[in-house]
């Protein structure tokens, strides 16, 4: 079932889903804004899906009516809360009935609100636990490189409390080709020669709003990458940043590795700023003392 409906709105160029467990159900309401400011209506849709379907949903927040709810959520979903936060409408004092009326603007604001908590959760819970971050994400480099990345992605996006991020990184096609003419030389009773092994460099793209999703890189995405290749160096640098409009981008280097993240945002404070550069400094330090195969 889907509604949609129309209202008026003094904010542009806006997009997010709430979503609100109940039973087996989600009931995802998703909040809509035009990209020019004159143009005052917004569009709310809303939709209920199964429960099942929850760890693939692009929330910005999820809603469960009491802490009872939300730990039945968790021992259906593990590590539910690194996705988006989950908070009960009983601590916020809402209804069910309060959830399915919000405007527009109730939303935004109660978004930004707890946005803004979990950002600042995420922040001081990667400073208390910075070392055994490091060493989980030291123990994937060299075995799982696509796993390290989405950790790093989550970690990153909880950091800036990110609608959205997407993360670019290098990495090595290994294949093996036999020679063309391999089949001739079998007809004439020749030893047949091994396959040829062969790397080729790869852009690699991690991308998503509460859930990353790893692809090869695009012509598009190649020319992300070109935009700022003159900003990569030894270390971390936030290389583009509109408060106005949310963009941010940040150069860094893991072990020789240049990396690239693009966000989508809703501020950048000192804290921020200081732990992800802490972070990536530690990280870089670490991988580089991992032996070099």
């Amino acid at each position: 079932m889907e509604n949609t409906t129309i209202a008026a709105s003094p904010i542009s160029g806006v997009h997010f889903n709430l979503g609100l467990a109940v039973g087996e159900k989600i009931h995802v309401r998703s909040f809509s804004s035009p990209s020019i400011a004159h143009e005052a209506e917004v569009v709310i849709q809303e939709k209920s899906i199964p429960t099942d379907d929850l760890g693939q949903l692009p929330l910005q927040i999820l809603f469960t009516p009491t802490h009872t709810d939300a730990v039945g959520l968790q021992g259906h979903f593990q590590n539910l809360g690194k996705n988006y936060p989950v908070r009960t409408l009983q601590d916020l004092k809402l209804a069910e009935a309060d959830f399915a009326n919000l405007n527009f603007e109730q939303a935004y604001q109660l978004w930004q609100k707890i946005n803004a908590q979990w950002c600042l959760q995420s922040n001081l819970s990667l400073l208390e636990n910075m070392a055994q971050v490091v060493e989980r994400l030291k123990a994937l480099w060299p075995n799982d490189r696509t796993l390290f990345f989405e950790e790093f992605w989550y970690i990153v996006r909880a950091n800036l409390g990110a609608q959205k991020l997407v993360a670019y990184y290098n990495n090595l096609r290994v294949t093996e080709e036999k020679e063309k003419n391999s089949h001739e030389k079998n007809q004439n009773h020749e030893e047949e020669p091994k396959p040829q092994r062969r790397e080729t460099l790869v852009r690699v793209r991690v991308s998503g709003e509460s859930i990353p999703n790893t692809t090869n890189g695009n012509e598009v995405d190649e020319l992300i990458w070109k935009r700022y290749e003159g900003e990569f160096g030894p270390h971390f640098h936030i290389a583009d940043y509109k408060a106005d409009k949310g963009d941010w981008a940040a150069t860094l280097n893991l072990a020789g590795s240049s990396v690239l993240l693009i966000a989508k945002i809703h501020g950048l404070n000192q804290l921020q700023k200081a732990t992800l550069k802490n972070f990536m400094d530690w990280l870089n330090v670490s991988l580089k003392s991992l032996p070099s195969k």
